[in-house]
């Protein structure tokens, strides 16, 4: 049995986001398992070099959801989409 649902894997991020490398994190608005409400969450609490300076920006709306961003990190909350944000926009 696997027993991912307790892993934390954000904190695999850092190395990735400190490279330099693009990272979307998104959720659908819809979806109440994965919501996105953890999501905003998890990446408000990721901690990296510019932790502080991702937390100081405000949702911005991109037509298709509200979008948070800062350097290579982003987070979209998707209007209308649920768990599988891909097949539903």
């Amino acid at each position: 049995t696997r027993m991912d649902w307790t892993t934390d894997a954000a904190p695999q991020l850092v190395p990735v986001l400190e490279a330099g490398i693009k990272v979307l994190a998104y959720n659908g608005d819809l979806d109440w398992i994965c919501n996105w409400v953890s999501g905003d969450y998890w990446t408000g609490n990721l901690t990296w070099a510019h932790t502080t300076e991702f937390n100081q920006q405000q949702p911005v709306n991109v037509t298709y959801g509200m979008s948070k961003k800062f350097a290579n990190f982003e987070f979209v909350r998707f209007f209308n989409a649920g768990h599988m944000v891909p097949m539903d926009k």
